[in-house]
């Protein structure tokens, strides 16, 4: 049986997690008032990022960043880690069309974005290093070694031993089946939001199904 976590917080790797964990925490307390951490809206990364991200203690310099092509396309990356920034350094919810336009979105925000960073990354480390236990909830398959690394990682960094909870697509197999690791699973491919603007968010209904197994203290 896995131990109380007394809140929940995304480490990715897109935006629907800290979105479905929002909701989650709103149906169970209408006086839940959201809270933005490192991982929030970064995309792609994985485990890996995390990892990578966690071990840096959180720091991005401006020497970090550069920008990822794939199919003409282009986006603000964290080199090191991988992850993309779909919502930050000038960039607006979508890829740019040209190379040029990424370095001027870049250049035009990078002190501010790095300040935005430099300031989740403090309060996410204060909060891992804190007295109270987090679910750090993160959606998606990697291989089981990386859970285990990220485990090991966080207990030395700051002894505690968090939570980690992997959800997972129906039928889609878990890597971690030790207890170590709290699998769930939702329904997005059966989502009423498919097709729709909406289908990144995920189907509330089976993500508040499966978060709810989570042993979550109430505030």
């Amino acid at each position: 049986m896995h131990k109380d976590v007394h809140m929940l917080i995304s480490i990715g790797s897109r935006c629907k997690t800290r979105f479905q964990i929002d909701r989650f925490m709103e149906k169970l307390d209408p006086s839940y008032s959201p809270s933005s951490f490192f991982f929030d809206y970064l995309m792609d990364g994985g485990l890996g990022g995390v990892i990578d991200i966690i071990s840096r203690d959180f720091t991005i310099t401006k020497e970090d960043i550069d920008i990822l092509e794939s199919k003409g396309k282009f986006i603000p990356r964290e080199k090191s880690s991988g992850f993309i920034f779909l919502h930050h350094f000038g960039t607006l919810h979508q890829w740019w069309n040209s190379h040029e336009e990424c370095i001027l979105a870049i250049r035009n925000s990078l002190d501010e974005s790095l300040a935005k960073f430099s300031h989740l990354g403090a309060k996410t480390q204060q909060l891992l290093s804190g007295g109270q236990r987090v679910g750090l909830v993160f959606a998606g398959q990697e291989p089981g070694e990386r859970f285990r690394q990220l485990q090991e990682l966080l207990q030395s960094k700051y002894g505690r031993d968090h939570l980690i909870v992997n959800v997972l697509e129906r039928g889609q197999e878990h890597s971690v089946d030790d207890g170590s690791v709290l699998n769930l699973f939702v329904d997005d491919a059966l989502s009423p939001k498919k097709g729709t603007p909406q289908a990144w968010q995920g189907w509330d209904d089976t993500w508040f199904a499966a978060l709810s197994k989570i042993p979550l203290i109430p505030a």
